[in-house]
């Protein structure tokens, strides 16, 4: 086949360009392809999981149907009271009849802030109690044995008047932090 002068001109340009725009076109269809692939493969993951979780969704029911079986169960360790100003005077009158128990006097209770939050929460009240060892001793009994579950968590013992006379019993008294757990129904 004969071409005319100039005919390779007309051939060679058109083929050179088309190889132009497919080398740069190539890498970026290229890079959108593998990017659908990994998206794919992604959401493939994805979705296999949601299968699982659907799969295990009646061990879910039952594991948290146990946890919450477990939560009631807690319920009359729990000091009373839904609100943290119900709960920490529900704990001081605990601690008023407690220490009337014991012939503890009361001289002084008081609510401790606390910031943790959640549906379990803690409650502290630091109380200053008078009364003599025998007195301490049943109060402390009546704290770590006794419902709702409490915990000393600090404690200071001093002697009002470390020269009494033998006869009279010695008079103490003790500052004290009780914390227990309430069941908060309130919003943070």
């Amino acid at each position: 086949m004969n071409l005319p002068a100039g005919g390779t001109w007309r051939i060679g340009l058109p083929a050179v360009l088309a190889v132009a725009v497919v080398a740069r076109a190539l890498p970026p269809v290229a890079r959108w392809v593998s990017a659908l692939r990994e998206r794919a493969a992604a959401e493939g993951e994805a979705a296999a999981r949601a299968r699982g979780l659907v799969a295990a969704e009646p061990a879910l029911r039952d594991s948290l149907q146990a946890a919450l079986a477990e939560v009631v169960g807690l319920a009359p360790l729990l000091i009373e009271g839904t609100t943290r100003a119900e709960a920490a005077a529900s704990l001081a009158a605990w601690i008023s009849s407690a220490s009337a128990q014991h012939r503890l006097r009361v001289r002084r209770v008081e609510s401790l802030p606390d910031s943790a939050r959640g549906p379990i929460s803690r409650i502290g009240v630091r109380a200053e109690l008078e009364g003599d060892v025998a007195g301490l001793a049943g109060f402390v009994r009546a704290v770590e044995h006794g419902t709702p579950l409490l915990s000393i968590l600090e404690i200071g013992i001093a002697a009002l008047d470390p020269l009494s006379p033998p006869s009279q019993p010695e008079v103490l008294r003790v500052d004290v932090v009780l914390g227990g757990l309430f069941l908060q129904r309130d919003s943070p």
